[in-house]
């Protein structure tokens, strides 16, 4: 028999009754029913019905195309995609459809370089990952990852000439020789996203942790002190601790009705010349963290009128007899990019649920931003990627993809 949530209490399995969850300050560290032990098993049981769910997912999606079942045209592309005669290798022998083996006959083998680490994480999933080819002292990659949307770990990428990845070139640089990557970098509880800011040298981490504030961590690793004229020693010096780093908490002040704000998803500024150091998408509008560091606002107005003759405009100092006569249009954010084209970044496309593109002019009222709503109908947004001035790519569930062009808005 299913047993009942009960708020405040958890269920023993083992000892079939139910515990009063306790503070950390006075539960012991080991008990089961302290705040601490009852959350981190909660995210462990979320995280292995995810698991559940993905299996089963993946094992739908194998399956032999139909067109490969017709006499003329199977025939053409059993000999394009498997050589013909209806020997298919055993690597691919119902392990892959038609489409994939299409698309990855064009990709090349360049190696790899394990991120699974089993003192950090037990996951062998990467959640969210950046990647930076940028080290001025030596030909190096950086990878900053997580596996399990808990801790933040980082490792070298070395490539040979030809471009192929593999652990064992680190034998060729100067890299912390105590400690084997990759790195642990930090914890950081329900990542939700990892960018990088160059001109500030700084790597941006969200959380969808809720809370009454935003939070996001920021930290720029060690750089090494003397320049190396052997060109073996890179810049970043990973995996040092918290003690030789530069790790930061930010927080940016939620509507006190709300104790559930999530950061979705972070864009950094698209140059040095940009007044912003990134933008944050979270469930309940988009936050700006303007260049000099000191300054973090809401690009969105958290709560607006309903009625259509006043969505136009909008006014921080209104007040209303009823919270039922505001909404907040700008909800669930999962996807930002800035303007290509534009150094200033005063231009932002945002989207999410419920599937509407938002393009946020910063000299513009939020009620006067243009709004881009698919033809059929929306489906939550969860990629955007800005093409060049003019265009902008738009991804989002149930196989939607678009490529929407500013200029023709107004028609």
């Amino acid at each position: 028999m299913a047993t009942l949530n009960i708020p405040g209490y958890f269920y023993d399995e083992e000892k079939k009754k139910y515990f009063k969850i306790e503070k950390n300050s006075t539960a012991p560290s080991s008990a089961a029913w302290s705040a601490d032990n009852v959350k981190k098993r909660r995210l462990e049981d979320e995280e292995a019905a995810r698991a559940v769910r993905r299996m089963t997912l993946d094992k739908r999606r194998v399956a032999r195309a139909k067109v490969l079942q017709h006499s003329l045209m199977g025939g053409f592309l059993d000999r394009e995609l498997f050589g013909g005669g209806g020997h298919h290798h055993p690597r691919l022998l119902g392990k892959v459809t038609s489409a994939a083996a299409a698309f990855a006959d064009g990709l090349a083998d360049r190696g790899m370089l394990p991120l699974k680490d089993a003192r950090w994480s037990s996951s062998s999933n990467v959640r969210h990952m950046y990647v930076d080819g940028q080290d001025r002292n030596t030909d190096l990659c950086v990878a900053f990852a997580t596996t399990d949307e808990r801790s933040v770990i980082s490792s070298y990428v070395p490539r040979d000439q030809r471009g192929y990845v593999h652990r064992r070139l680190l034998a060729h640089y100067k890299t912390p020789g105590a400690r084997v990557a990759p790195y642990h970098e930090l914890d950081i509880p329900q990542i939700s996203d990892i960018k990088f800011h160059q001109p500030s040298n700084q790597v941006l981490i969200t959380s969808r942790s809720p809370g009454q504030d935003v939070v996001m961590w920021t930290f720029s690793p060690k750089v090494a002190e003397t320049e190396d004229t052997t060109n073996t020693r890179p810049r970043w010096l990973l995996g040092q601790g918290t003690y030789n780093s530069t790790y930061r908490r930010i927080n940016t002040r939620g509507d006190p009705q709300h104790t559930d704000h999530q950061a979705n998803a972070v864009v950094p500024g698209p140059s040095a010349n940009s007044h912003d150091i990134c933008a944050i998408g979270t469930n309940r509008g988009v936050v700006r963290w303007v260049a000099d560091g000191s300054y973090r606002t809401w690009l969105t107005p958290q709560q607006r009128p309903s009625s259509p003759s006043s969505s136009s405009t909008y006014s921080s100092s209104s007040s209303f007899s009823s919270p039922k006569e505001l909404h907040n249009p700008y909800t669930d954010v999962f996807a930002l990019d800035y303007q290509r084209g534009r150094d200033s970044g005063d231009v932002l496309f945002f989207g999410g649920r419920p599937g509407k593109l938002y393009v946020a002019d910063y000299r513009l009222r939020p009620g006067t931003w243009d709004v881009v709503v698919p033809a059929r109908a929306p489906s939550p947004i969860t990629h955007v990627r800005s093409v060049n001035e003019w265009q902008v790519l738009v991804a989002g569930l149930r196989d939607r993809l678009a490529l929407f062009d500013l200029r023709f808005l107004g028609e």
